[in-house]
């Protein structure tokens, strides 16, 4: 059936030739699809953390099991800063929160 604004449009999705990757099943029983698509996850927990200043750390994105975990919005941007390297001024690109 339609959804009440109107039809659905639908998209394939491709499995990656990697892995591990997460697992989208949609099988049909008795040859009729399912009303709802499971996502599996692949087994892989994790985060992408920023190093602070003082050396702890804060996580920009969680995912348990393959699948994110993080909610809300984070907005990174690159910011060159000059730095002395080697007794040399040295523009160099770092990754800020904003």
């Amino acid at each position: 059936p339609n959804p009440p604004d109107g039809p659905a449009e639908f998209r394939g999705i491709a499995a990656r030739a990697s892995n591990p990757q997460i697992h989208v099943k949609c099988e049909p029983v008795a040859g009729v699809l399912p009303d709802t698509i499971t996502a599996e996850g692949n087994g892989v927990t994790g985060a992408f953390q920023c190093l602070n200043e003082d050396t702890s750390t804060t996580n920009l994105m969680e995912w348990d099991d393959g699948l994110v975990t993080t909610q809300g919005n984070i907005t990174l941007k690159v910011q060159e800063f000059m730095v002395c390297i080697s007794g040399t001024p040295t523009a160099v690109k770092f990754l800020v929160l904003d």
